[in-house]
């Protein structure tokens, strides 16, 4: 009994540091998505100007800048979309911790790990 004890205040520990660590991840998010709108919120602003000297200057040049910033457009919206995933993944995994805690999940876990263990010894005895 004493052993699924310490087993269960070790994965409690595990899932309180992963929380503090979704926690740490979801504040570097928001870090992240504010200084990419002012990233962005300067570039646009650069690129405004540049448009507005290139309506003086060749059509060529006008749709090479509006290119220019809808790839990169594309490109962050990319890398905040595998941003997102990624945090999905971890609240999954989180959660799939969360549900080992429960008893009965506990028990077949428990259980699973004394029919490996005897399984092992009985290889161990063979061999």
């Amino acid at each position: 009994m004493k052993g699924q004890d310490l087993q269960l205040v070790e994965i409690l520990k595990t899932l309180a540091n992963l929380r503090k660590h979704i926690d740490n991840l979801e504040k570097d998010r928001v870090d992240f998505e504010q200084r990419v709108t002012q990233h962005l919120e300067q570039v646009l602003m650069e690129c405004l100007g540049k448009i507005r000297k290139s309506v003086e200057g060749t059509e060529r040049e006008m749709k090479d800048t509006k290119r220019q910033v809808i790839d990169y457009a594309l490109k962050t919206q990319r890398f905040m979309d595998a941003a997102s995933e990624s945090m999905e993944a971890m609240h999954k995994y989180v959660k799939s911790l969360e549900d080992l805690i429960h008893p009965e999940t506990f028990t077949r876990f428990a259980q699973m790990v004394e029919k490996l263990d005897r399984a092992m010894k009985l290889q161990k005895k063979r061999n």
